[in-house]
Parts: structure tokens; sequence; C-alpha cells
């Protein structure tokens, strides 16, 4: 005759999760000594790879996912990249934040703090800086270089003056220092952010022509100024939270 004895001892022998009480009144429940908690890793989507402000205001308002946008926030990082992140989520001090969409600015591809021949220089502004009346006068100024042989330099530390000559009839004096520029260097539908630039000459050997250089003089606040103008156009464009 079987009276579940057997089966009552391996019951009462068998290691099982006891409740705890933490301070507070929360009950946790805690699993015995020599239990393992590991689990299958829950398989999360890739972000979404986007390159526009536009694209991402895009992804939000047609929202085939079908998302709570409330629980929704656009997390600027860097002047051109950005991440579309969802609601903390967890328990028990294990809270995970899953990363939906992200967005990165095609980048700039002049070569700052770099010396440079004056023909490269004036291909690198052409197509790397907004065209306004200051990057026009420091091509100009480039340009006139260009076509002279420099004969001196004088530095007197802050701005740089050539004196060139194509001819012992002719000869002129250009002076360079600092020119407020807007390079493409953050997301394309906002007002690219202006900052202040050395422009610093090297004279070359065996007669040639001095390379010309730009060095970043605002101590970094065009990235603030950057990211500030890629949360405002997204607080406009958009319907969640925008934080920078």
């Amino acid at each position: 005759m079987i009276d579940g004895t057997f089966v009552k001892e391996i019951a009462e022998r068998t290691a099982t999760p006891q409740q705890e009480a933490f301070p507070g009144g929360e009950v946790v429940l805690m699993a015995p000594t020599g239990w393992s908690l590991n689990r299958e890793p829950v398989d999360r989507p890739a972000p979404l790879e986007l390159s526009t402000l536009t694209g991402v205001a895009d992804l939000l308002r047609l929202n085939v996912d079908a998302l709570d946008l409330a629980e929704l926030m656009i997390h600027v990082t860097d002047p051109n990249a950005l991440m579309v992140v969802g609601k903390l989520k967890g328990k028990d001090g294990r809270y995970a934040r899953h990363n939906l969409a992200t967005a990165h600015a095609w980048p700039n591809g002049f070569k700052f703090d770099t010396f440079m021949s004056p023909e490269a220089f004036i291909i690198g502004v052409n197509a790397c800086f907004v065209s306004d009346t200051e990057r026009d006068e420091l091509l100009a100024t480039v340009a006139s270089i260009r076509e002279t042989n420099a004969a001196e330099m004088n530095d007197d530390g802050v701005s740089q003056e050539i004196k060139t000559a194509r001819n012992v009839a002719f000869a002129s004096r250009t002076k360079v220092g600092t020119v407020v520029l807007r390079p493409w260097r953050t997301f394309r539908e906002v007002t690219q952010p202006a900052s202040e630039f050395f422009v610093r000459l090297r004279p070359s050997e065996d007669g040639e022509l001095p390379k010309i250089a730009l060095f970043e003089a605002d101590g970094g606040q065009w990235k603030n100024d950057a990211m500030l103008a890629v949360a405002d156009w997204l607080r406009n464009n958009t319907t969640v939270a925008v934080v920078a």
C-alpha cells in the first residue's frame, strides 16, 4: 500500500525559496544556497541606425511598433550623436534601459590643427564650412597668397603678415589672425555653431608657398551650443522628452 511517505520525505529534504523581510516592509523571495539564478538573456533587437534628425522625428511620428511615446526619451550624447531610449525597467537593483535607435551626423572631413598647402586648404574650407562672409574673405586671402611667391613673414604671436611679390615692381602684404567660421560639424537640420579659429601660416622650404592651418580657439564652447541646438530642434519636432 502506498501512503505517500516517500514523497513527503523528498519534499521535506528539498530546498525551497524562503521569504525575507527588509526594512520598509519589502519582502523578497531568496533562493536557497546552491541554486543558480542564471537566466537566458532576453533577445533584444539592435537599435535602428539613423543619420538625420528628420529620420528620428519620422521614426517617432510613424511609431510602427506602437510604442508608448510617453515612456521614451531622446538623449543627445554628443554634438553629432543621440539615442532614443526606453523607460528604465527592472527591480531588486537590476535595472536596464533599452536603446531603440541611434543617430549620427556625417563627420566633418576638414583636418584641423594640420598644416596643408593653400590649394588643399581652399578645397577643404569650401567643402566643410558654411558659406558666409567670413569664410569667403578667408578664402580670398588664401587665394591671394596662393597666386604669389612668399618673400617674408612677420609674426607677433596673434596675427601673421606675409609680404608677397610677383616681381620687383609689385609687392603686397596679407595679414591673417583669427576668424569666426561655421564648420559643418553637427546635424544638418540645425544652424551650425560659429567658432573662433586661429589661422596660422608656416613658411615652406625651397621657395614654395607657405602651409596653412586652422586651430580651434573657443575652448570647445561650440559643442555645448550644438547639443542645445539639436535638443531644441527635437523638442520642436517630436513629442517625447529630450535631454542633452
